[in-house]
C-alpha cells in the first residue's frame, strides 16, 4: 500500500522568505507594509510565530499606522503574544539576518507559493479520503469539490502588473501598427462584413452575448461564425449543449454545400449532391475545428476542457450553445447561478485571451409586446448578463412571427448591436437562408441608434 507522503514530510515552507518579507515591513515601515498586505495574508505564513507578527503588521498598515520595531514589539505585548513569538530579540534578529536589498515582492511571491502547495496538500488528503468513502459521494462531485477549491488558488504573478511608462511603451507601437493597417480586421473575423466594419472583429478576452428568441437562427449564426474562423485556419471551438455533434456537423456541411438540410435528414440525395460533397469534405476535414456536445456542463467543466483545447490546439475562439443549458454554482438563487456562469465565461475569455461567443435564449416578455424587436432588459434571469458581455448582439426575424408570404421582411434578419463596450452600436442587416441555415449581410450600411 502507498504510503501518504504527506505523514512522512515536512510541508513547503521557506521560512527565510518569511523572515525577509517581515524584515521589509519592519525596516521600510508603512509604505512596505501596505505593499505586504496587498499580496499576503497571515495565514500564508508556515511559522505561528510569522503568522502572529505579520497579523500586527497587517492591522497597523489597514489602520495607516506608523509601522517599525518599537510598534511591532509594543502592538504584539498588549496582544499577549511577545512571548510566544520569541520576544523582542526574534523580531530584532530577523532585521539583522536578512540583507538590506530583500525585493519584497519576489520573496511574498515565495511564500504565497508555498502556502498554495500546502493547501493543495491538504485538499489532495480530503479528496483521498472522499474517494475512500466514495459511496458518500458521487465522483462528479468530488470532481467539482477539487476543481472549485483549485480555481480560487491565488498566485502571484508579476507579468500581470504593468506600469504606466510600459503601458505607454507598448500601446504606441500597436497604435502605430494599426494606422498602417486602419482598414484590416484585428480580431476573430466573423464572416459578415458589417459586423467585422464595428468591431473589427471578435476580439481577445471578450464575452460576446448572441441571444434570441428559440428558433431565431442562433445557432445557425454561430455555426457561420465558428465555418467562417475555421476556414481561415483559426482553431475553434464548439460546446453544443443542445444538439449532437453529428446534427450539427450536418448544419456545417449543408451551409457549405448549399444543400437543403432536409436531405440530411431523409438521406435523399442526388448525383449534383454527392459531387458537391465530395468537393468540401476534404476542405471541411482539415478545418481546425473541435465539437463538444456533452450535455448540462457545470461552467467549471468547460472552462477546464477549454484550458485543455487551448493547450493542445491552440483555441483562438470559443462558442458556447447555449446559456440557459449550463449548470452554474448552485445553492442559491436563479439569478445569482446564471451570474456565476457569465461570470465564469467572462473570466475564461481573459484567461485564455479569446473571445467567447456565449449564446442565450431571451424571456417571454418579448412575446407579450407589439414590436418583438429584443431590448437589453429581455436579457433572461440575471442582469449580470448584461454587465459581464463586452459586446451584446440580439438576432431577431421578423418573418417568424409574419409569415405571410407578401411580408417584405421574409427571408431577411436584423441583427442588432445592442451593447458595445468599445465600439458604437446599431444593426445590421442581413439575408437568413433557413434551408441550409447560412445567413449573409443584405446591404453596406448599419443604423446607429
Amino acid at each position: 500500500m502507498q504510503r501518504d507522503l504527506s505523514l512522512y514530510n515536512i510541508p513547503p515552507q521557506a521560512l527565510e522568505a518569511e523572515a525577509a518579507v517581515l524584515s521589509r515591513c519592519i525596516i521600510d515601515g508603512l509604505p512596505a507594509a501596505k505593499q505586504a498586505i496587498e499580496l499576503l495574508r497571515s495565514k500564508d505564513f508556515y511559522r505561528s510565530a510569522h503568522q502572529k507578527i505579520f497579523a500586527a503588521i497587517y492591522d497597523l498598515a489597514s489602520d495607516e499606522e506608523p509601522i517599525d520595531l518599537v510598534v511591532i514589539v509594543d502592538t504584539l505585548r498588549a496582544r499577549g503574544q511577545l512571548e510566544e513569538v520569541g520576544g523582542a530579540t526574534y523580531i530584532s534578529q530577523l532585521i539583522d539576518d536578512i540583507p538590506t536589498s530583500t525585493h519584497l515582492e519576489s520573496h511574498a511571491k515565495i511564500v504565497l507559493e508555498k502556502a498554495n502547495l500546502r493547501r493543495i496538500i491538504e485538499k489532495c488528503n480530503e479528496v483521498a479520503k472522499k474517494c475512500f468513502e466514495s459511496s458518500t459521494e458521487t465522483v462528479d462531485t468530488i470532481v467539482e469539490s477539487a476543481q472549485q477549491f483549485l480555481s480560487k488558488i491565488e498566485v502571484l504573478d508579476k507579468s500581470t502588473f504593468k506600469s504606466a511608462q510600459e503601458l505607454t511603451e507598448e500601446r504606441i507601437d500597436f497604435y502605430e501598427e494599426r494606422q498602417s493597417n486602419a482598414f484590416d480586421v484585428s480580431g476573430i473575423p466573423s464572416g459578415l462584413t458589417l459586423l467585422d466594419a464595428l468591431t473589427l472583429g471578435f476580439q481577445p478576452t471578450d464575452l460576446i452575448l448572441l441571444a434570441a428568441r428559440p428558433s431565431m437562427g442562433k445557432t445557425a449564426l454561430s455555426v457561420n461564425f465558428a465555418c467562417h474562423a475555421a476556414n481561415n485556419d483559426i482553431p475553434t471551438a464548439i460546446f453544443s449543449l443542445e444538439m449532437s455533434k453529428e446534427q450539427l456537423f450536418d448544419r456545417i456541411l449543408s451551409g457549405e454545400t448549399r444543400i437543403n438540410s432536409m436531405k440530411f435528414r431523409k438521406g435523399n440525395f442526388g448525383r449534383d449532391d454527392w459531387e458537391r460533397m465530395s468537393e468540401v469534405f476534404p476542405r471541411i476535414s482539415d478545418w481546425p475545428l473541435f465539437i463538444d456536445d456533452s450535455g448540462a456542463l457545470h461552467y467549471r467543466q468547460i472552462q477546464r476542457r477549454a484550458r485543455q483545447m487551448h493547450k493542445k490546439h491552440g483555441i483562438k475562439l470559443i462558442i458556447i450553445d447555449y446559456l440557459q443549458l449550463m449548470i452554474g454554482d448552485q445553492g442559491q438563487s436563479r439569478d445569482r447561478e446564471i451570474g456565476s456562469i457569465s461570470g465564469g465565461m467572462k473570466a475564461l475569455a481573459k484567461e485564455l485571451q479569446v473571445p467567447v461567443v456565449l449564446l442565450s435564449q431571451l424571456n417571454r416578455n418579448v412575446e407579450q409586446r407589439t414590436n418583438k424587436r429584443p431590448i437589453l432588459s429581455d436579457l433572461r434571469e440575471s442582469g449580470s448578463l448584461e454587465n459581464d458581455a463586452d459586446l451584446v448582439m440580439f438576432l431577431y426575424r421578423d418573418d417568424y412571427y409574419n409569415k405571410a408570404d407578401d411580408n417584405p421582411e421574409k427571408g431577411k434578419a436584423e441583427l442588432d448591436i445592442a451593447k458595445y463596450r468599445n465600439g458604437p452600436t446599431g444593426f445590421i442587416r442581413l439575408v437568413y437562408h433557413k434551408e441550409y441555415s447560412k445567413f449573409f449581410d443584405l446591404e453596406n450600411r448599419y443604423a446607429e441608434f
